[in-house]
């Protein structure tokens, strides 16, 4: 199964990395251009045991991008992981969830399952 991940912070890298464990392929979309340098270089921007050396191992599998691309519609299923920060006052942050829903939705009617975590 090809999965799209989009957002690569704590969430997104350690789904992309139990997922290529199975066996699936990933394709991580991080527009943090110094987070997405980290991981293309092999290098874990979080610290999680044993994620970095399933990324390592998989890494036949995993491909990082900067952007969405119209492509994405050839995966079977899109996560995305984007930041939802808490205010003080209890309110959640939607900006980055907003924002990949309006991307996605740059590229037509996506038939697939998308999944927010």
């Amino acid at each position: 199964m090809k999965l799209a991940i989009v957002g690569l912070g704590y969430v997104g890298i350690t789904t992309a990395a139990a997922f290529s464990k199975l066996g699936h392929t990933i394709i991580g979309y991080e527009n943090n251009i110094k987070k997405l340098a980290t991981l293309t270089s092999g290098e874990l921007p979080i610290t999680e045991p044993e994620v970095g050396d399933i990324l390592i191992e998989n890494r036949e599998r995993i491909y990082y991008r900067e952007k969405i691309e119209s492509n994405i519609n050839e995966a079977d299923l899109v996560f995305v992981s984007v930041g939802t920060p808490t205010s003080e006052a209890g309110e959640t942050d939607l900006t980055a969830l907003n924002g990949v829903m309006e991307e996605l939705s740059r590229f037509g009617e996506i038939d697939l399952p998308i999944v927010i975590r």
